[in-house]
Formats: structure tokens, C-alpha cells, sequence
């Protein structure tokens, strides 16, 4: 039964999605097809823009959850999205491709690095078995991922689509873990690769807890020998199979699983 209402709930997750998805997708294009300099340049002066683009925490809407049944319907809407985005940019005479734009913020004396999007989608891709429970394969990809400034400027003003704007460090999104027990309900764990580890045979898996929703706390830092070798040797294949750098980056409060 358990089994059946985690099914069920992530189904519901991914329609509710879709739906969304399909929201921001009919927005954008309205905007892209109705785009007339008068109205792009008054909503690049719109009062408090710089204000706005100040914040370090600007929003944090609720990332988009798909499972595998959804997920090809998922990705073309994404694409129909970043579509109209590159239209919208290009009538101001900028370039944007995916991923390529960079923002930073000044920290301390440093740079960190921030990328503007408009949300993240949450791909649950696929299920393994581990020693007395399983872990889930997942990637989180930004929609619009480093859109410029210039063009946050201008989706600020269009109803329907500032909630949606986030600006996070891009190593918030990746390829990651979600610990899953028998019954396929989740727990408060998430287990990714660090990049940093690049250059040592055996990169090191870390876990952290997440804030999606979740049914159990997997109490992962009382896992024993056996039970953290067999979790590793069932993410490990993926590092080989993605890039270390295609994992969701660690927080700093993360804790080793293995070696």
C-alpha cells in the first residue's frame, strides 16, 4: 500500500507540474510573440528593479517535480520555454544559449557564483536496489538556466512569471541521490558526488538533508560499514557515466556516506 500511494503522489507531482510547465510556456510565447520596443524599454526602467536585483535570497519557488513517465513531455515544454526566452533576449540584441551566461555576486571579499532562472525541474530518472532499501537516481536542472540580468529585468513585470524567478548557485543543480525504503517511500536524504575529489581514484559520496517532502528520516549517519559500502557501489558506475562536475555540489554541512 505504501508503495502504491508513493506511486500515486509522484504521479500527482508530475501532472501538477506539467500543468505548470505548460503555464509558463503559453506566457512566454504571448510575450514573444507581442514584443514592441515601447513596451520593453518601459519595463526596463520599472521602479526598484535594482532593488529587486539586489536581493541575495530573490525567490525560491518550489522546484518542479517529474517522474520517468512524464519526463519527455516534461523536457519538450522546457524547450518550448527556452525557445521563447531566446526570442524575447534576442530582441534587445543580446546573446543567450543555456548554461553559458554567468552572474556573480560579491561575498566577503570574494565571488560567488549565481545564475537567474525562471525555477528548476526535478527529474526522477530511475530506481536501485541497495543493501535493506533502494536510492533514486534524480538531475535538477534550471529552466532558462543564466538568463542576463537585462532580461530578469524584463520578466519581472509580467504576470504569471517574477514568482517564478530565482537566482541560486549553479551548484545547486545536478545529478544527486534521494534515499527511498522498500515501499518507495522517500526520506530527508539526498547523496551526491563532490567534484572537488576529481583527482583521487575513489571520489568521496556525501550526504545531506533535503527539503522536498519526505516520510522517514533515514538516520544516515548511523549506517554502518556494510550498508555505506553498498550505497556507494551503486552510485559509483555514475561517475563514470556523468562527469563529476554534473553533480549537485555538496552543502557545507554535508557528511562523507564512503570512503
Amino acid at each position: 500500500m505504501d508503495e502504491f500511494n508513493s506511486q500515486q503522489e509522484e504521479r500527482k507531482q508530475s501532472i501538477t507540474s506539467i500543468t505548470r510547465l505548460n503555464i509558463l510556456k503559453k506566457l512566454l510565447e504571448v510575450e514573444a510573440n507581442s514584443l514592441n520596443r515601447p513596451l520593453f524599454e518601459s519595463r526596463l526602467v520599472l521602479e526598484n528593479t535594482e532593488k529587486l536585483l539586489s536581493k541575495r535570497d530573490f525567490a525560491k519557488p518550489e522546484a518542479l517535480i517529474v517522474g520517468p513517465e512524464y519526463e519527455a513531455t516534461a523536457r519538450s515544454l522546457v524547450t518550448s520555454i527556452e525557445e521563447a526566452l531566446l526570442s524575447i533576449t534576442g530582441f534587445h540584441g543580446q546573446e543567450w544559449r543555456r548554461n553559458q551566461v554567468r552572474n556573480y555576486v560579491r561575498r566577503n571579499g570574494h565571488f560567488d557564483e549565481y545564475g537567474w532562472s525562471i525555477g528548476t525541474v526535478v527529474y526522477h530518472l530511475e530506481n536501485r536496489p541497495v543493501l535493506r532499501g533502494n536510492i533514486e537516481l534524480c538531475n535538477t536542472e534550471p529552466i532558462g538556466g543564466n538568463i542576463s540580468e537585462r532580461l530578469v529585468q524584463y520578466l519581472i513585470a509580467i504576470p504569471g512569471i517574477r514568482d517564478q524567478l530565482m537566482r541560486e548557485r549553479h551548484g545547486h543543480w545536478g545529478y544527486h541521490y534521494h534515499y527511498i525504503d522498500d515501499s518507495k517511500r522517500r526520506s530527508d536524504t539526498l547523496l551526491t558526488f563532490d567534484h572537488r575529489t576529481s583527482s583521487i581514484p575513489s571520489p568521496a559520496l556525501w550526504w545531506e538533508r533535503h527539503a522536498e517532502h519526505h516520510n522517514f528520516k533515514a538516520r544516515a549517519n548511523l549506517w554502518g560499514v556494510e550498508k555505506r559500502e553498498s550505497v556507494y557501489s551503486a552510485c559509483i558506475p555514475d561517475t563514470l557515466r556523468f562527469g563529476l562536475q554534473d553533480f549537485k555540489c555538496p552543502k557545507a554541512n554535508a557528511e562523507v556516506v564512503w570512503p
